[in-house]
């Protein structure tokens, strides 16, 4: 956050009138949305039921925190959907070790870091090497910018954007 005054002008023929400054206001050099690569990591050997995510912060996006709260829906060519909850195991931070998650624990990521989530689906379901898949969506209730908000994630499209809780507004 940077704290900044302002003042208008207008300009009348070739004079310019000021306005008095304001107070000073502090402002955020972030982007409003975090915007994010999301992508399957498929180096990590997994159970059907489990995938790995790898995710990207892009410059300029203010710091993450992701929470172990998140439903995966898949509609398959067929017209079947599948929709689970999915649960963090393990995680990665860069290109350091794994780590083992710990319940109710929030990871953090910040403008280009990159974080590495092992999930496993909380029902009994196949979640990974999926054939004819018509769309992948990942929500995530997470907090961007001090502000609960979700992610919103598509590893087949390779983006994931945050979008604020219409509940942290009121």
């Amino acid at each position: 956050m940077v704290e900044c005054e302002f003042r208008t002008y207008l300009k009348v023929g070739k004079k310019k009138y000021y306005s008095a400054f304001t107070d000073y206001e502090q402002i955020s050099a972030t982007n409003r949305s975090g915007k994010y690569t999301f992508k399957f990591d498929n180096s990590v050997k997994c159970a059907d039921n489990e995938t790995v995510y790898k995710i990207t912060s892009k410059a300029y996006n203010d710091t993450l925190k992701l929470y172990d709260n998140a439903v995966l829906t898949i509609e398959l060519d067929d017209g079947s959907t599948i929709e689970t909850g999915v649960d963090i195991i393990s995680y990665r931070k860069g290109d350091g070790p794994w780590k083992k998650y710990k319940s109710n624990q929030s990871l953090t990521l910040k403008a280009n870091e990159t974080l590495r989530l092992k999930v496993r689906a909380t029902q009994d379901v196949k979640i990974k090497n999926l054939k004819n898949v018509q769309s992948y969506e990942l929500n995530m209730d997470v907090t961007y910018s001090k502000i609960s908000s979700f992610l919103w994630a598509y590893p087949y499209a390779g983006t994931a954007k945050t979008v604020m809780n219409s509940e942290a507004i009121h």
